[in-house]
């Protein structure tokens, strides 16, 4: 039987920053790690609707970094143990919109070459390793952790209206160019 998680009183969820009855939440989501899980991890209080509106958008960021091309890396088990020995087996519409992007990547090479940062067109192996992934989720998950992590180190929420818009950014040029130079195949989905 699944333990209910324990609310506590009224206060500012760092979130949505409104006052709401609060419960326990995870930053970075507990969803990415394996077990033994960190003993450092931290837990903030965020209102219900914020720490269970995420669940799902929590689990895709789970997709997101268990991505590798090293079959020996921790990410690699993250990948086979939570994403498709879990997430997979629970959500095969989520697979099957992940296999669909990748079809339509392929298809989409076909026509117009997709392209690296320098110009030079994938092959179509390349292409076979495309995993299209929803920014925005990922977006979500990075704005909730960044978001969770100054009230837990401040106290006191970001304004909900302030112009903070955490984003996963494409790298410039300059910066793609040192990541190739060093890349050494253990993190995302570059190739060796």
């Amino acid at each position: 039987m699944a333990a209910k998680k324990k609310l506590e009183s009224r206060g500012i969820c760092p979130i949505c920053t409104e006052e709401k009855i609060l419960t326990r939440d995870h930053v970075p989501p507990k969803a990415i790690f394996l077990k033994p899980r960190p003993a450092n991890t931290v837990t903030v209080f965020t209102c219900e609707d914020c720490n269970e509106g995420s669940k799902l958008d929590d689990e895709y960021f789970r997709l997101y970094i268990g991505t590798t091309n090293d079959p020996d890396s921790h990410l690699m088990k993250l990948w086979r143990q939570k994403v498709v020995g879990s997430s997979f087996k629970r959500s095969p519409a989520l697979r099957a919109a992940l296999v669909e992007g990748m079809d339509r990547a392929k298809e989409h090479h076909k026509a117009d070459s997709i392209m690296t940062f320098d110009g030079r067109p994938l092959t179509d192996e390349e292409v076979e390793n495309i995993l299209p992934l929803d920014k925005a989720r990922i977006d979500r998950v990075v704005s909730k952790i960044v978001r969770c992590l100054h009230f837990h180190h401040e106290g006191t929420p970001l304004p909900k209206e302030s112009a903070l818009e955490v984003t996963v950014d494409p790298l410039q040029k300059p910066e793609m160019e040192t990541v190739i130079r060093n890349r050494t195949g253990m993190v995302g989905c570059g190739f060796r």
